[in-house]
């Protein structure tokens, strides 16, 4: 079995932020979009329709997730206890590598690996399958051919490590700052693809919704180490059947669409190289892979995303309301 991390790296108290966020809980030293790789401010599937397919990296949601036959964590690019954090209620079959599972409601496995520990603030009820370390629920544990290599603690309290509401306030937050930075440049549309091409350290571009759904192609051209911030305007928003590309030496990391005005998105039929903000969209991405984050108002379908993050750009300054991550950082140092 891997080592697990004795802790997730923790953060601290930040009493200055605005009253919505002052409560920001122990975290990790990374901002949002660096800790997660997939984060829902609601739920991940339902019950009647499960999300399947694997996350390479961290997830979360403030809500409740439903899995079937998924692969959470596949990397473990970041050391942590547990491989997916849930305010709600955790369902699965599948395979939970690189770490362990906390949710704040019941957890209900079927025939799952879970590599790591389980924490829970409801009941536990698992048949068939393994869970390589110690289980501690605050309410009971129902075990049917289930294997626990360490310790079984029914009773415990149970005591998050991230205030989810506090990470869905922030990506929400972080999506109106995004959106009120100023255009720097307009992109181009040459017969159906839109190219959007950057040449300072931060650029910003803004573009309609029904300009990507009609687009057959996408193209990202920056330098190395520059960002890109195309901030996206529309309550429906599509991508689907596209190509994408990056050219000039620009990372996956430096990319970002940002959907802050969205209530739906679709994303099929695609392979996206960056990452996707969505905080108030009901996303269905029934299929295709994202090279980057996602995080999203709700999660359903079964689409892939490979491990990615997103640097927060330190210029233009981030609006008062909000310092950014660094400055946090600096703070507490």
């Amino acid at each position: 079995m891997q080592m697990r991390s004795s802790s997730v790296r923790l953060l601290a108290a930040l009493a200055w932020v605005a009253p919505c966020l002052a409560a920001a809980p122990a975290g990790a030293e990374e901002s949002p979009f660096e800790f997660f790789n997939v984060y829902s401010c609601g739920d991940i599937g339902t019950a009647e329709a499960p999300y399947h397919s694997d996350f390479q990296g961290l997830s979360g949601a403030s809500g409740s997730a439903h899995f079937r036959s998924m692969s959470l964590n596949d990397l473990g690019a970041i050391p942590s206890d547990y491989a997916i954090f849930v305010g709600g209620d955790f369902e699965m079959t599948g395979a939970v590598n690189h770490g362990g599972v906390e949710a704040a409601g019941d957890l209900r496995l079927h025939s799952i690996s879970v590599d790591g520990d389980l924490a829970g603030g409801g009941d536990l009820d698992a048949d068939g399958g393994l869970c390589d370390g110690d289980v501690r629920v605050a309410g009971n544990a129902q075990l049917a051919g289930f294997t626990v290599t360490g310790s079984v603690t029914e009773g415990a309290v149970f005591s998050p490590t991230w205030d989810h509401d506090w990470v869905a306030d922030y990506l929400r937050s972080r999506s109106t700052d995004f959106a009120a930075y100023a255009a720097t440049a307009e992109y181009e549309e040459r017969w159906g693809e839109l190219i959007f091409r950057g040449s300072e350290q931060l650029n910003v571009f803004c573009v309609e919704a029904a300009a990507l759904e009609t687009a057959w192609g996408v193209t990202i051209e920056a330098a190395e180490g520059q960002t890109v911030i195309v901030n996206v305007r529309g309550s429906d928003a599509e991508l689907t059947y596209m190509s994408w590309r990056l050219s000039g030496g620009i990372a996956r990391s430096g990319v970002l669409l940002n959907f802050y005005e969205a209530a739906t998105l679709e994303i099929t039929g695609i392979e996206v190289l960056g990452s996707i903000l969505a905080p108030q969209a009901i996303v269905q991405f029934p299929a295709g892979l994202v090279q980057g984050g996602l995080w999203v108002g709700e999660l359903r379908g079964g689409g892939q995303v490979n491990q990615g993050s997103f640097t927060e750009p330190q210029d233009p300054p981030t609006p008062a309301r909000m310092k950014s991550w660094g400055a946090m950082k600096a703070t507490f140092r």
